[in-house]
């Protein structure tokens, strides 16, 4: 949606756009980084074994580790089309694109397998 935005935007001002949606974005993915590694924190204190899993000593926390380390991958993401966009190299997020090619390598691996 937000590349959408800038798509319809004047020229001068997609760059400008770009650049404000991808700084929200930055702060969305950091507050909920730091959150979740609060949350993974007090999982850990709190010891509790993973439903169906706690007997092979599985905790939940062991499982929650995967969210802080999510948006921090978000977060190096929007950090690189930051990065992008200050230089000149791309005007909005890109990521209505990245989607449509993940869609299209996904339908030509479908179409590989098929007999």
């Amino acid at each position: 949606g937000v590349d959408a935005l800038v798509r319809l935007a004047p020229r001068p001002l997609q760059r400008l756009i770009g650049i404000l949606a991808c700084l929200c974005c930055l702060g969305y993915a950091g507050l909920f980084m730091v959150a979740s590694y609060d949350w993974v924190k007090t999982l850990f204190v709190a010891g509790i074994g993973a439903e169906d899993l706690d007997h092979f000593g599985i905790l939940q926390a062991y499982i929650a580790v995967v969210v802080p380390v999510g948006f921090g991958l978000v977060l190096l993401r929007y950090l690189e089309i930051l990065v992008n966009l200050l230089r000149g190299r791309q005007l909005g997020l890109g990521l209505a694109d990245e989607a449509a090619e993940a869609s299209k390598l996904a339908g030509e691996e479908a179409g590989e397998n098929r007999p």
